[in-house]
Formats: structure tokens, sequence, C-alpha cells
């Protein structure tokens, strides 16, 4: 990937955050049903990605710079992503 476009995707990724601000301080603010509120994670990871394995990664990262419970969202990524091994 050249700089160029690693600054856009982190410019996208960015701005996604920004978007996911309210909905994960509603999440953190909720009851949580699962620990981390990964089941809250995984549904948002899989609303916003449309099935897409690379935007599933992306959609996490986003979350945890919107300030997403990093626990959570790990769960909620390796429940819903084809992690490559």
């Amino acid at each position: 990937m050249t700089d160029e476009r690693r600054a856009k995707a982190l410019a996208a990724i960015s701005s996604m955050a920004e978007d996911l601000k309210e909905v994960v301080e509603d999440i953190e603010n909720g009851v949580p049903f699962t620990q981390g509120n990964y089941d809250k994670y995984a549904m948002v990871i899989e609303q916003m990605s449309n099935g897409k394995n690379g935007m599933k990664f992306a959609v996490a990262l986003a979350l945890m710079e919107a300030g997403a419970n990093v626990n959570g969202v790990r769960a909620a990524i390796s429940l819903t992503a084809e992690v490559p091994q």
C-alpha cells in the first residue's frame, strides 16, 4: 500500500469514527448483555460492512477510535470476520 492510499484509508476510518461516536456512546452507556458489548459491536460491524471482510476490519478500527470497548470489538471481529492465519 502506498503512503497516499494509507493516508486515504486512515482518513476514511477517522471519518467513520466521527459518524460512529454517538452509536458507541449509546452502546457503552446502555445495559451490557455480553462482556464488552461484543454482541452489539458485532451487529454494527455486520451492518456497516455489507459482508465484506476488509470492511469489517475498517469498521472495527473506526469503532475503537470512536471510544468503543476494545475487548468487545476484538471479540466481535473474531466472531464476524475471517481472520487470515
